[in-house]
């Protein structure tokens, strides 16, 4: 995996991000007989580091495909809009959704929505998206129904504004993603 201490953040577009994420998902994609669409307009770009948003789609992807009900082929959407000052990335699923009970806890670590005998898992892997968009400024979120499936989403700062870009520097955020990709569960001081 790369580095997730990433330096000065910059401009992105993340069609490619999508694009990287899909070719890393290929086997597990080919293998299910999952079917990919992406939108075409990825612009305008966001401000933020490539590591943590190849660490986002990896994630979200991820789970789009694992959290299916047996024998259903998963479905997936991706697409971007523009949201004023930030850019909104989506990520849609056929699969099984979470249930309105487990909605507030779901970006939490070692948070397991689903029993591990059906989808095998450790429960950071949406608190991992959680801390690398917080990490890039950015807000995250989804919408979700049990049985209907899920459309996760992230938004990160627009890179096209006539403003100063966001200043960030070695916060608590980076450390924690740093902790849960490592698979550490404290934090250093």
């Amino acid at each position: 995996m790369k580095s997730l201490n990433a330096g000065e953040p910059r401009t992105l577009c993340g069609k490619p991000a999508i694009n990287r994420a899909i070719d890393h998902f290929s086997p597990e994609i080919a293998a299910c007989g999952a079917l990919v669409s992406v939108g075409d307009d990825w612009s305008p770009h966001v401000i933020g580091h490539e590591n943590l948003l190849d660490l986002i789609l990896f994630q979200l992807l991820s789970n789009a495909l694992k959290f299916v009900r047996p024998g259903v082929s998963p479905r997936l959407r991706i697409w971007a809009e523009d949201r004023s000052d930030f850019v909104r990335i989506w990520i849609a699923d056929n699969g099984i959704g979470i249930p309105r009970e487990c909605h507030r806890k779901a970006f939490g670590i070692f948070e397991r929505l689903h029993p591990a005998e059906s989808y095998p898992g450790t429960g950071m892997g949406l608190a991992i998206v959680s801390k690398a968009v917080e990490r890039m400024k950015g807000h995250v979120g989804f919408e979700s129904e049990t049985n209907e499936g899920s459309r996760f989403w992230f938004e990160l700062v627009r890179a096209d504004l006539e403003r100063p870009k966001p200043v960030w520097t070695d916060t608590k955020a980076q450390r924690e993603v740093a902790a849960i990709a490592s698979g550490r569960d404290a934090l250093p001081p």
